[in-house]
């Protein structure tokens, strides 16, 4: 163990001491901002059709929604003599449908109050869809009203804005889709970049070792198995490091920002709105929305789940891909062999935030996701991503068995590679050479 503990401290010292290490690590949250702002929709999921309960307690809508079609959303209206309670009830058993709650109003010209209501949130996809539809029918609600003729009706702009809340045991619970999407979205971009940054600092650190001999020195002292787990853990230690000093610049510059913007990152949406309002300021709706959004950020989202899960699927999947690269490593002799074998073993990472990207906006929940998130190989992208629109303690639990217990499994695998390809020289191995290695070692 002894050993052990050299060749890490060795691998993250030498990384430390490096310059390139400390341009990244300033100019990363640059960079997955601008890999934020780029869209990647290549792919569709399968989704359900989820269905939307009209609850109208201001009577201008029900009938008009219930003859529209609704991509992927199917309207339907509740009797009469239903309650809000009786509705709301209902749901808790229910994962695809919704209740649209439009509560009453004085007249057509005032701007309605409506609420969604459901046991799972909707993706932002469904939220636009609804969101123009009411519009559409209260414009012409109000063009009729005004005895306006149909050419006229574009000058007509009602603003909605609705308001996610969650069904619970109790009651209802406010939420932020768009605040869950942006953390999900930076979660999974986090993990992939991980993954393949670092994993690639294994496969580069035991091919220099190998190529200029110095792995037969160092074998002199130290067994494969320790020299490869030392490696795993050392550079490990640097990415947790790394994104530890990405977290405190990320509050740093959000809490500045805050207070340049005229805003406290820790107040409540009603004391963001006076300090706004005392830089001479209009409280838009907009701005109102911000605030409440920053203020959900701090008081409501669970950091502690967020953070945690982060970390240990960071480590779980680290382990997983670092062994196999540095397995990858160990078994050729030129860089250029390599790619042979890592674009297949980085695939699911690739395709799962690539589903992660293309399909949260539409339906966080989809059975695609879901699947993901359990197996081993891609869960630590999709269920970081599917963390933040609330999953069940026993999927989070299941999901980090497997993968753990895969990434064990994967270590073993790997050192038997390592062991006999990093003496392994003048030959170029094949996948069928790499499994008659594992068998026999």
């Amino acid at each position: 163990m002894k050993a052990f503990r050299l060749v890490a401290s060795f691998e993250l010292i030498q990384r430390l001491k490096k310059r390139s290490f400390w341009i990244i690590t300033f100019l990363g949250p640059l960079l997955y901002v601008l890999l934020m702002s780029i869209p990647a929709l290549l792919a569709v999921s399968t989704i359900k059709e989820t269905t939307v309960h009209v609850y109208d307690e201001s009577g201008y809508f029900a009938t008009a929604l219930s003859k529209k079609k609704l991509t992927d959303l199917r309207v339907a209206t509740v009797p009469d003599k239903a309650t809000f309670e009786r509705l709301r009830k209902a749901l808790i058993n229910s994962d695809d449908d919704v209740l649209l709650h439009i509560k009453p109003m004085a007249d057509v010209m005032e701007d309605p109050v409506i609420e969604v209501v459901s046991k799972k949130e909707l993706g932002q996809q469904a939220i636009k869809t609804l969101t123009s539809t009411l519009k559409e029918v209260l414009r012409r609600r109000r063009a009729a009203a005004m005895g306006l003729a149909p050419g006229q009706l574009e000058k007509l702009s009602p603003r909605i804005h609705i308001q996610q809340r969650i069904v619970t045991e109790s009651g209802t619970k406010k939420t932020q889709a768009g605040l869950s999407f942006a953390l999900a979205m930076v979660a999974s971009i986090l993990i992939y970049i991980a993954l393949s940054a670092y994993g690639g600092m294994v496969l580069n650190s035991v091919q220099e070792e190998k190529q200029n001999r110095l792995v037969e020195v160092i074998l002199l002292s130290v067994r494969p198995f320790e020299l490869m787990l030392g490696k795993i853990v050392g550079i490990g230690m640097v990415g947790i490091l790394q994104y530890i000093l990405w977290g405190v610049m990320i509050f740093v510059i959000s809490l500045v920002g805050g207070l340049v913007l005229g805003f406290s990152i820790v107040g409540s949406p009603e004391m963001s709105s006076m300090a706004a309002g005392s830089m001479g300021q209009a409280a838009s709706p907009e701005v109102q929305q911000l605030m409440e959004a920053v203020h959900y950020a701090i008081h409501e989202v669970n950091w502690t789940l967020i953070v945690t899960s982060i970390v240990l699927y960071f480590i779980g999947g680290f382990f997983i891909y670092a062994a196999l690269y540095a397995a990858v490593g160990a078994a050729v002799d030129d860089p250029r062999d390599a790619q042979m074998f890592i674009f297949p073993l980085i695939l699911p990472v690739l395709l799962s935030f690539i589903s992660v990207m293309t399909t949260l906006n539409i339906s966080p929940h989809s059975g695609a996701i879901f699947w993901m998130s359990m197996i081993p190989l891609t869960s630590p992208v999709a269920m970081v991503a599917r963390i933040p629109f609330g999953v069940e303690w026993w999927e989070i639990a299941l999901s980090l068995m497997l993968l753990m217990a895969t990434a064990v499994f994967m270590v073993w695998v790997a050192g038997r590679v390592f062991r006999v390809g990093l003496l392994m020289y003048g030959t170029k191995p094949t996948w069928k050479t790499l499994w008659k290695w594992v068998r026999t070692a």
